[in-house]
């Protein structure tokens, strides 16, 4: 099976020590960063709403050192498509995750729905305003474990998940975004279900990670994975 081969890959091709694989590798090298090329940093005092620990580079653009994690569950009070970001705001909460780190600040849900226009939009809409706010261009794939591997080892993505059916990850559907993984076949991630979180992670250097088995095989064919890619300079 497809996903049984995604782990081989990972077995095969990884090297990397738990305690760092889902911190700065992937997400600084998304953004063009290195984190030897931003020795100085300086950490982020952020309200508890932020819940994984991460730092501000010193260096020009000021980048964090990995993705916040925010869970829709702090929002119960912010109105939403009639109802509130704890209630309907999975993808919201994980979109904010991302302008975060693409924009080197902590913008949680609540601020995001402010800044944008998010109420009464289609979910494509949603992810393709996202992708123009913050000049990037979204391509989207069919859950494939193999194309999923080589996104996050060998491309350095993240990718944001969504699994349109009912699955231990949400009884209707779910977002979550996945950073990389681990030589142990575990997928880093920010899944803004704060019960997933504490029901089914498991922690590395602070870091929530799911079983990559588990995750692909409840995925399936019918998800879809978004990737956001910088905008070629004209």
């Amino acid at each position: 099976m497809k996903h049984k081969k995604f782990l081989l890959i990972i077995l095969a091709v990884l090297q990397i020590p738990i305690s760092s694989a889902c911190s700065t590798f992937s997400n600084n090298m998304s953004n063009g960063n290195t984190a030897s090329e931003s020795t100085d940093a300086t950490e982020i005092l952020s309200s508890n709403l932020n819940h994984i620990e991460i730092t501000q580079y010193d260096s020009p653009g000021h980048e964090l050192s990995t993705i916040p994690l925010y869970f829709q569950q702090d929002y119960t009070s912010t109105p939403y498509n009639g109802g509130t970001l704890a209630e309907y705001g999975s993808l919201v909460t994980c979109l904010s995750m991302l302008e975060s780190f693409y924009q080197a600040d902590i913008i949680t849900p609540d601020k995001y729905s402010t800044l944008h226009d998010v109420n009464n939009l289609s979910s494509t809409d949603l992810i393709e305003h996202f992708a123009s706010d913050n000049g990037r261009e979204v391509h989207t794939y069919s859950f494939d474990a193999e194309l999923l591997g080589s996104l996050l080892i060998d491309d350095r993505r993240e990718v944001l998940l969504y699994i349109p059916h009912a699955s231990i990850y949400g009884a209707q559907s779910s977002y979550m975004i996945l950073t990389t993984v681990s030589e142990n076949a575990f997928i880093c991630v920010r899944d803004p279900n704060q019960l997933n979180v504490q029901t089914l992670a498991t922690y590395a250097n602070s870091e929530p990670m799911y079983n990559a088995t588990i995750l692909c095989e409840q995925a399936s064919a019918s998800s879809f994975m978004y990737v956001f890619t910088e905008k070629p300079k004209q």
